[in-house]
């Protein structure tokens, strides 16, 4: 039998309109936060990194573009796609840089975290999520 595996949201945010109007004027979601994800990988990710990364929270009313960067070393991977993202006469203007890992399961709100930490700590120029090494005994890098 198939093990059926499903993210939802289930409109949490619908409950309590004058919450949520707060919670987006607090966040910024009104201003530019257009990002742009990289995503190295050999070839292929499995299913449950990849509806994980579907269902992440995007900033509303912002471009999202997604690049798979194929076939190469992860840091050559990203190096190269930074350099185009950089040489890109439109890309190279947006807010932020994504960097996701094919082997990593991220929480939906984890992108929202991650700009609400930008805001709140403007003198970094990278904030990254707590990544934790796979098997037993693993621990946070």
């Amino acid at each position: 039998m198939a093990e059926l595996v499903m993210m939802d949201g289930g409109g949490k945010h619908s409950l309590d309109l004058k919450k949520t109007n707060e919670r987006l004027t607090k966040d910024g979601s009104w201003k530019h936060q257009r990002i742009v994800v990289i995503l190295p990988t050999a070839n292929m990710i499995a299913a449950k990194v990849a509806l994980s990364h579907w269902n992440l929270i995007f900033p509303p009313n912002n471009g999202v573009v997604r690049i798979l960067a194929i076939g190469t070393e992860v840091g050559a991977a990203y190096s190269e796609a930074i350099e185009g993202v950089l040489a890109h006469p439109e890309l190279s203007k947006w807010e932020y840089i994504l960097t996701i890992e094919s082997d990593n399961i991220p929480p939906a709100d984890g992108v929202l975290k991650l700009l609400k930490d930008m805001d709140e700590y403007p003198q970094y120029d990278c904030i990254g999520g707590l990544y934790f090494c796979k098997g037993d005994g693993g621990c946070a890098h």
